[in-house]
C-alpha cells in the first residue's frame, strides 16, 4: 500500500476545493474587462453623430480593439509564463479603464488610442490569454469544465453590460458621454479585478507538495543509462556515454 497519493491524485483533490474559487475569480475579471468594447456596438449611431463623421469610425475602433486583444494575448501570454497570471490580469484591468477615459475625449484619434491600443492590445490582452492558460495548467482531469467556465466571462459579458449601457444612456448621448459611462464605471472595475487578480494568488495544496513518487518508482522511470552511472559513480574508468 502506498504511503503518499500520487501527484495525479493530489491534483483530482484540489480540483474539488480552492481551485473552482480560482476559475470563478478569472470568470469575474473577464466578465468585467469585456465589457468596455460593447460600449460601441450599444451607442454607435449617437457616437458618430458627435464625432462628425461615419459609422466606420467608430466600427474601425472597435475592430481595433478585437485584434489588439488577439496580438497582445501572445506578449501577455510570454509575460504570464515568467511572472504569472495575477500581474498581467492587474496591468490588463487598470489599462481597460485609462482606455476608457482616453476614448470619451470626444476625437477620432483618441477613440482609436482608448480602444485599440490600451483597451484592447494591452488591457483585454493581459485578461483572457494569461487567465485562459493559467486555468488551463492548474487543472487536469476537468480541465475542459474549467476552461469553459472561464471563457464564458466574455458571452456573459456580451449578455448584461449592453443592456446597463442602453439603459444608463439616451439617445441624444454622443461618444464622450458613452464613453464615459464605461470611464465612470471603471474605478469599480478595476478595483473588483485586482481583488479577484488577487485573491487568485494561492500557494500549492500541502497534498500536492508532500505528493513525491517512491524511491523505487524514481529509480524505475530514471532512463536505462542513468542507473548505470548511477551505479558505477564509484569506478574510476570514465566512459564517452555517461550521463550529462
Amino acid at each position: 500500500m502506498r504511503d503518499h497519493p500520487t501527484l495525479l491524485e493530489a491534483a483530482d483533490g484540489a480540483e474539488t476545493g480552492s481551485l473552482w474559487w480560482v476559475a470563478i475569480a478569472s470568470l469575474l475579471i473577464i466578465f468585467i474587462g469585456w465589457g468596455a468594447p460593447y460600449v460601441v456596438a450599444v451607442a454607435l449611431k449617437p457616437m458618430a453623430a458627435d464625432l462628425g463623421a461615419e459609422r466606420s469610425v467608430p466600427s474601425l475602433a472597435s475592430a481595433l480593439a478585437y485584434i489588439g486583444s488577439g496580438v497582445g494575448g501572445i506578449a501577455m501570454g510570454w509575460w504570464a509564463d515568467r511572472a504569472g497570471a495575477m500581474w498581467p490580469a492587474m496591468f490588463g484591468s487598470a489599462m481597460i479603464g485609462l482606455g476608457a477615459m482616453v476614448a470619451s475625449g470626444g476625437g477620432a484619434w483618441q477613440l482609436y488610442a482608448g480602444y485599440g491600443l490600451m483597451i484592447g492590445l494591452l488591457g483585454n490582452a493581459g485578461i483572457f490569454a494569461p487567465l485562459m492558460a493559467n486555468t488551463s495548467r492548474l487543472f487536469t482531469r476537468k480541465r475542459g469544465t474549467a476552461l469553459a467556465l472561464v471563457a464564458s466571462g466574455q458571452q456573459v459579458a456580451g449578455a448584461i453590460w449592453p443592456p446597463v449601457f442602453r439603459m444608463a444612456s439616451t439617445p441624444r448621448v454622443g461618444a464622450r458621454r458613452c464613453s464615459g459611462t464605461a470611464s465612470s464605471c471603471s474605478p469599480c472595475c478595476r478595483r473588483s479585478a485586482w481583488l479577484c487578480a488577487a485573491g487568485r494568488r494561492r500557494r500549492i495544496p500541502r497534498a500536492s507538495r508532500r505528493a513525491r513518487p517512491a524511491p523505487e518508482a524514481r529509480s524505475a522511470s530514471r532512463p536505462i543509462c542513468c542507473r548505470r552511472c548511477s551505479a558505477s559513480q564509484s569506478s574510476a574508468a570514465a566512459s564517452p556515454w555517461r550521463c550529462r
